[in-house]
Order: structure tokens, then sequence, then C-alpha cells
């Protein structure tokens, strides 16, 4: 598991960089190979849209870039837990491993109340068998985040 952390610890940094231009504090790679091919941050303020997440948008330009095999190969890195939305867009993209270093749960505990539904559990209701790793970073993705969300 050890091998992700510096996967994920770029993905922290992209959160900052997000949060620094305004918007939420969120990023995500994509690596094929062990190679990363994409990187994104949250677009949803300076984009003006609710679909700007950093997984939606790696995932959107790898659907351009990449060839099928090549998103089958692909691991999604992302430093906190993806939403049902992206884990759908993960699901039609073909990307079938997923790596992050949060659960939604832990950083809900920390911000807001806001529903949701843990990416197994929505790979479980739809019968698709997804790699999914959870490398507990915690504390490094909470940083990104302290201060946002009461402000």
């Amino acid at each position: 598991m050890e091998r992700h952390a510096p996967y994920l610890r770029r993905c922290i940094e992209l959160s900052l960089r997000a949060r620094e231009k305004g918007n939420m504090p969120f990023g995500s790679l994509l690596a094929v190979d062990g190679r990363i091919v994409l990187e994104g941050e949250n677009t949803n303020s300076s984009e003006g849209h609710p679909f700007g997440h950093s997984e939606m948008n790696v995932l959107r330009e790898a659907c351009q870039r990449l060839s099928p095999g090549e998103l089958q190969r692909a691991a999604l890195y992302t430093a906190v837990e993806p939403c049902l939305m992206c884990c759908g867009a993960m699901l039609h993209s073909g990307v079938r491993h997923l790596v992050f270093g949060c659960t939604t749960k832990a950083l809900l505990e920390r911000t807001q109340p806001y529903p949701f539904i843990e990416s197994q559990r929505v790979f479980e209701l739809l019968g698709v068998s997804v790699t999914l790793e959870w490398l507990d970073m915690e504390a490094e993705v909470l940083k990104a985040h302290e201060g946002f969300w009461n402000s």
C-alpha cells in the first residue's frame, strides 16, 4: 500500500492548488502502468458548474486521450473517496481501480453534513468489480480542508 502514498500526496497538492484558485479542495490523478498520465483538480467555482469535480475532470480527459486498453489498466487516485457521480463516471470510463486517502465519512464528520454513499457500496449495487484501496492518509488529506468549510 505504501507504493500508493506518493500518488496520494500529489492528489493532496492538487487539492491545495484547487483551493488557491477558489475551488473546493479536491484533487485526483490517473496512472497507467504506474505512470501518472493525467492530473485534475476541482473546478466547480472557477468554471461555474457543479460537474467540475477533480475525478470528473480527469476521467473526461482520459476518455478523450487514452485507449480502452489504457483505461482498463489505469488507476484513479483521489485524495478523498469519490462521490456517487464520480463513481458512475469511473465505471463508464472503464477504469476499474480506485485508490483514495480519506473516506467521505471522515471528511463529512469534520466539515458539513451531506448525504453520501460509500464507493464500495455503489460498486456493489451496480454489480461491477472494482479494485478499491484505501490508504489511511486522513490526517494529511484533511489538512487541505482546514478552515475551508466554515469560511
